[in-house]
């Protein structure tokens, strides 16, 4: 700026502008940005990124066993129709109504006697077969391994770029 008059003055020119004109715009600002915000995130509240966050959070899990009964089915089954490609190709994926059927028992399983554990160590402790008799909950071993491999945020896959970075540069 060459020259800044006292009061609403610029370069001899009478500026006028009330306050009501900035909180108009600050609220069609603020207004567009939320707008632009929720329809941006909006994909992570339906999809295949809540079908894998809810039913595979301990957190999200009600307590009372008639609401388990039916908790997470419909999540479980948007999951099975994402990923119907890649369970197709699965040799330990048999069918929907199996893994339908597993998920019943895993969820009473869990719920009695693996409640305690952080979800994480839960499913890789199912993954690797620790959960549950030999073969029982194959199907769901299948899912979970789809599940975990989902990064739920960015920062996972820029951890993983920084490290295959260090590892090309050493």
């Amino acid at each position: 700026m060459e020259e800044v008059g006292a009061g609403s003055i610029w370069q001899g020119v009478q500026l006028s502008r009330t306050n009501a004109d900035d909180d108009a715009l600050k609220l069609r600002l603020t207004n567009s940005f939320c707008e632009f915000v929720s329809e941006r995130l909006k994909s992570l509240e339906t999809g295949v990124l809540k079908a894998t966050s809810t039913p595979f959070d301990l957190s999200n899990w009600p307590e009372d066993t008639t609401d388990l009964a039916t908790f997470g089915t419909a999540e479980l089954n948007a999951f099975m129709e994402h990923f119907h490609p890649v369970l197709e190709t699965c040799e330990d994926f048999e069918s929907v109504e199996a893994a339908r059927r597993e998920w019943l028992d895993l969820k009473v399983l869990i719920a009695r006697h693996y409640r305690h554990l952080d979800s994480q160590v839960l499913w890789q402790r199912l993954i690797q077969g620790a959960i549950g008799r030999d073969g029982q909950f194959q199907h769901m071993q299948v899912i979970a391994e789809i599940s975990l491999v989902l990064p739920m945020s960015s920062s996972c896959c820029e951890r993983g770029f920084s490290s295959m970075k260090r590892i090309k540069s050493d």
